[in-house]
């Protein structure tokens, strides 16, 4: 699925109860690779991403991705808690490239796994997607086997399409594969606690 976004849109800041979103800057890139460079975090995404994740690795990824945010086919996130708001403890982010095979895709610290505060960026980001950008439907993949990733998807209106698989550093791996459109994203978001839905 390649969805047509605007172009030269500005990424805005936006906020949760809890978290302060904001497009990341190189000044982020110490904590960015304090908080990524941990096996937990990374053989969740896919060998795509190195292992040992390099010295320098979070730095290289923001000089090359910083530029292309809100280029209309990126759109990209740091996730900040409100305690300490100078602190990238992860981030969100969505892309319309005619070689992607997903459009989305998340990772947080995991000094701050269980707290449900991806569930509130995934859940204001969604926001952003549907009713700013104006996107009508997104793919999403996860490791079959990352229930943490599943449940989300789940509590936030994703479908379960189809299965797949896709390239891990443990080898190929199972994966999910998902659809959410901005009419199950209306009727999920409903559900949700005040503390996770704030426009």
């Amino acid at each position: 699925m390649n969805e047509e976004c605007p172009k030269g849109m500005s990424i805005p800041s936006l906020e949760t109860n809890r978290l302060l979103l904001r497009p990341p800057a190189l000044a982020d890139a110490d904590v960015f690779q304090w908080h990524f460079a941990d096996w937990e975090v990374i053989k969740q995404i896919g060998s795509h991403v190195p292992w040992p994740y390099p010295t320098d690795g979070a730095r290289k990824y923001l000089e090359i991705f910083i530029p292309q945010n809100g280029n209309g086919s990126f759109f990209y996130w740091g996730i900040f808690s409100k305690k300490n708001p100078q602190e990238l403890i992860g981030a969100i982010e969505y892309r319309f490239r005619p070689e992607d095979e997903e459009n989305r895709g998340f990772w947080l610290s995991q000094s701050f796994w269980g707290q449900g505060l991806m569930t509130e960026a995934v859940a204001r980001t969604q926001d952003y997607m549907f009713f700013d950008v104006g996107v009508s439907k997104l793919i999403i993949r996860n490791l079959s086997s990352n229930a943490r990733s599943r449940n989300i998807k789940e509590k936030t209106g994703a479908l379960l399409i189809g299965q797949g698989t896709g390239e891990y550093h443990d080898g190929i791996q199972d994966e999910d594969i998902w659809e959410l459109t901005k009419a199950r994203w209306i009727q999920a978001r409903k559900g949700l606690g005040s503390h996770e839905v704030l426009r």
